[in-house]
């Protein structure tokens, strides 16, 4: 029990300083090549927190507990989505233009349904696997190449067509 609890306060430590070094990565690099901050959130930090639940899921693989594998990502995303949104609309209102997150919020939608889809109809094979890393390499391509025109700066002006969440 003290042993689990060490490793439990090592380990959150450590992904504190971790998500730090990342974060401030993140941002080094989005200044440098001049890319927007969402386009650096929605690829590198999204891809680097992810990496310890990719670990996981290939450790759960390699010893079989392929539910666990399955319950690790579609939890992930929900208490990404859910935890994340919600405790920072708490502190501080999220303000967006949708139009500029359209394509990413509809890419979103499809790529959640996309594993119920496959899982109802059996299990998760090779294919779709590699389905999945195209729809990242694609997303990704599209985000880094694509015309965006993100705005840092965003004010009431051109937020006519935004939404704002604030639970306060």
């Amino acid at each position: 029990m003290l042993s689990s609890l060490f490793f439990l306060i090592v380990g959150s430590v450590g992904l504190y300083f971790g998500s730090e070094w990342l974060i401030d990565g993140a941002k080094s690099l989005a200044k440098k090549f001049k890319i927007s901050d969402l386009v650096i959130g929605l690829t590198i930090v999204s891809i680097g927190t992810s990496f310890p639940e990719l670990v996981i899921g290939l450790i759960s693989a390699w010893e079989g507990y392929n539910d666990f594998i399955i319950g690790n990502v579609l939890g992930s995303n929900i208490a990404n989505i859910g935890l994340v949104l919600g405790v920072t609309a708490i502190l501080t209102p999220i303000v967006f233009s949708f139009k500029k997150i359209s394509f990413d919020l509809y890419f979103l939608i499809v790529i959640t349904f996309l594993p119920l889809l496959f899982i109802y109809f059996g299990e998760l094979v090779l294919w779709q696997g590699i389905c999945f890393l195209l729809l990242l390499g694609g997303y990704c391509w599209h985000l880094l190449n694509g015309d965006h025109e993100f705005e840092e700066n965003l004010s009431d002006e051109n937020l006519s067509d935004g939404l704002t969440i604030s639970l306060k």
